[in-house]
């Protein structure tokens, strides 16, 4: 239980980061659109702080050792984009186009990259850890006299 409200505030916490931190690229690269983007900043805040438990929470998946791991990447991945793509249209994080659909496809795949780029900092900084955790053990393990 104490897992799963741990995995949901640092969602939340990560997806308020985010708000902040493109909040602050926005307001230096275009000042209209967030100048827009703070006339509904509650919709904003909730909508990054959703995002954000639906990135770390179903994190919690890469526990359930039955599965795959390609599976288990699949759920988090599916789980995650099915939140964000529809809070990014509703808020405009993503515009949609009708007149250039291309543009809203080059978008989507923009976000799936982005998705891609930090489920991959994750995984490699978790699998470093991971490495240096089994050293140490082996090391004790060496040192008490064990195989």
């Amino acid at each position: 239980m104490w897992q799963y409200i741990k995995y949901t505030l640092f969602g939340i916490a990560w997806g308020c980061t985010w708000l902040v931190a493109m909040g602050v690229v926005l307001s230096a690269a275009d000042p209209a659109s967030f100048a827009g983007m703070m006339r509904n900043y509650p919709q904003q805040a909730l909508g990054a702080a959703l995002v954000g438990v639906a990135s770390t929470l179903p994190a919690r998946v890469y526990f359930c050792r039955r599965l795959p791991y390609i599976w288990r990447f699949a759920v988090h991945m599916v789980i995650t984009l099915s939140v964000y793509f529809p809070v990014s249209f509703s808020l405009g994080w993503i515009p949609y186009r009708p007149q250039a659909v291309g543009m809203t496809v080059l978008e989507i795949l923009i976000g799936v990259a982005i998705f891609l780029g930090i489920w991959t900092i994750f995984f490699l900084c978790n699998r470093k850890e991971a490495r240096r955790i089994n050293a140490r053990v082996r090391e004790m393990m060496r040192r008490d006299g064990e195989p």
